[in-house]
This record gives structure tokens, sequence and C-alpha cells, in this order.
């Protein structure tokens, strides 16, 4: 369910509170709600699609990365698998995303404890119609590591660090674990999207 809150006419100011009626006048003792995530969406917004449940394929390519999308945690699961230089590529060239209305790439995922890796470093490459191919000139490296901690996080890559990012928004390669992981290493990504 998504709650348009720009339409109410008293929603100014900065937010201070927020109080959800799950069930309206109805509940009876012992009824029960799940609730996996609540999240504050911004305008324009554009989930990418890797769930693989709709074209029955999760990513345009990936490198030493097993991919599978596991029901219990309803996210896709990656798997390091034959080396550390792991990647997941997005082929969003079809769909005439521009670089001026989407900055910034949301990744929400889990690490869980039971990993190997030493530190969880992660880095965004991306071309765009005006540049192609992946360079440092076009390397977008999060501030600070992927928590690994069994719990759900949102890593935030700031497109707009690098002047390059202009245009249409081409391939967005994700290297999920910079050359620290190892062999059956583990990431779930509930959702990657474009803000």
């Amino acid at each position: 369910t998504t709650l348009i809150f720009e339409n109410h006419e008293q929603w100014t100011g900065n937010i201070t509170s927020l109080r959800l009626d799950y069930f309206q006048n109805a509940a009876k003792d012992g009824d029960v709600m799940y609730i996996k995530r609540i999240t504050f969406i911004n305008v324009p917004q554009y989930e990418i699609d890797i769930s693989g449940n709709k074209s029955g394929k999760h990513f345009a390519s990936v490198d030493h990365t097993e991919v599978s999308f596991d029901e219990t945690e309803g996210a896709v699961l990656l798997r390091v698998r034959g080396g550390s230089d792991v990647k997941a590529i997005m082929d969003l060239s079809s769909e005439s995303l521009s670089t001026t209305e989407y900055t910034k790439l949301f990744v929400r995922y889990m690490i869980p404890v039971t990993n190997s890796c030493e530190k969880y470093e992660s880095t965004v490459y991306f071309t765009t119609s005006d540049s192609s191919g992946y360079s440092e000139t076009k390397a977008i490296y999060l501030t600070g590591n992927l928590i690994a901690d069994g719990k759900y996080h949102t890593a935030v890559f700031d497109l707009t660090k690098k002047g390059s990012w202009t245009g249409n928004i081409g391939k967005i390669r994700f290297d999920y674990f910079q050359d620290y992981c190892v062999d059956g290493d583990v990431i779930y990504i509930e959702y990657i999207a474009l803000g």
C-alpha cells in the first residue's frame, strides 16, 4: 500500500511523527499484521525489476555470482562463486531515464553475520547515452562499509558525484562486495531503486 501524503493540504513543514492505525476499528484480540518495511519514497522514483518474477531474468549479466530468489526473505540472493571480482549489471538503456531526473541509487540489502568477508566495501559504475564504457570517472564508492548484522539496511549512492552523470542512463554495474569476499558469501537484495 502506498500513501500519498503530498495530496493532503496539511502536509507541510518538517515531519515530527506518524501514527499508523493499522486496523481501523475492526481488530479482535490476537489478530496480527506483519510489516516488512515502512519507507518514505521521494518522487520521481524508479524501482529496477531484479526479482526475475516477470522476465525470468534477474540481471542483464553477473560475474562470479550465483543468483536466486529467496521466497522466505522475499529478496534476491547473490552468492559469490568462483572469484572475488563480483558484480551484477542492470541494463536500463531502453528505459529513457534521464540523469537529471534520477540522481541517487538506493540498494536495500541484508548481509548475514555468518559471512566471511574481511570488510564490505561496495561500488557502483555506470554508463550513459553521453558516455559509454566503465571507468574510474564513473565509479561511485559507498561512503563507509555495508553493514553485516543480519538486518536490512539501505545503501545510498549519490550518482551526481561524477560529472559524467549526464544524458540518459545506460547500464548500472553494482560491485556489491569489493575484493574482500570469499566463495559462498551472500547478500540479500530486497530492492534497487533510482530516485
